[in-house]
């Protein structure tokens, strides 16, 4: 007999000793099983709405981040 054979037949034999499976995997849902599992939480469950708000003064929020607060001797607008 060919030992790929004997194997192959081997591996039949066994196979029908082999235990099904899980039972819980292969049992009905079954709402009395605790599980554990809960759902995910949301992606936007901790970010905060905004809203459209009119625009500020460029040349204010400009002149409020230069060092030393303006245009001293540059000769534009302050």
């Amino acid at each position: 007999m060919c030992p790929v054979t004997l194997a192959a037949l081997i591996g039949l034999a066994a196979s029908g000793c082999a235990p099904d499976g899980p039972s819980l995997l292969l049992a009905p849902d079954d709402p009395r099983i605790a599980t554990g599992w809960r759902p995910p939480p949301s992606p936007v469950a901790g970010l905060k709405r905004l809203a459209p708000v009119d625009p500020k003064d460029w040349r204010g929020l400009n002149r409020d981040a230069m060092p030393g607060g303006g245009m001293n001797g540059m000769g534009g607008e302050k």
